[in-house]
């Protein structure tokens, strides 16, 4: 068993025991996974590139995460999304328990104030990007309902 971090969509983190690769793809609830790396390459970020609705909400929590463990600087840290499975690695690619050193580290390190700062400026302006996507799908439809007959 794997002693893992599970990074949920609903901006918990959750201690989770798996044994293998479809564990991280039950739990990411999409089997087309792929993954970033931490500096060292000892803590792997398990995710989908899928674009499906129930995949796209902002995982803040998770790209914390990231920027912590990686080279990343808070401007330049990808935007993780949906439900993000944090594990270690073996050396040979394959998923392995982190160690409590690892957790120790994701979990107990904070943030600067100015990384805070971008990160939530760009959380915000992620979710009016989101917004007004959402708008325009939604008034496409109704413009077309409610357009005067000819």
């Amino acid at each position: 068993m794997l002693q893992t971090i599970h990074a949920s969509h609903n901006g918990n983190l959750y201690r989770v025991q798996l044994r293998d690769r479809k564990d991280i793809a039950d739990l990411v609830r999409e089997h087309r996974l792929e993954t970033v790396s931490s500096r060292d390459n000892t803590i792997v970020f398990w995710f989908t590139p899928s674009t499906h609705c129930s995949h796209m909400q902002l995982n803040k929590q998770a790209t914390v995460l990231l920027l912590i463990s990686t080279a990343f600087t808070a401007r330049q840290v990808p935007l993780l999304r949906g439900n993000i499975v944090i594990t270690g690695n073996d050396g040979h690619g394959n998923p392995a328990a982190l160690t409590p050193a690892q957790m120790n580290r994701l979990i107990n390190t904070d943030l600067t104030g100015r990384q805070e700062w971008i990160l939530s400026w760009r959380f915000t302006r992620d979710e009016r990007a989101r917004r007004r996507a959402s708008r325009s799908t939604e008034a496409t439809p109704m413009a077309a309902i409610v357009r005067a007959w000819r």
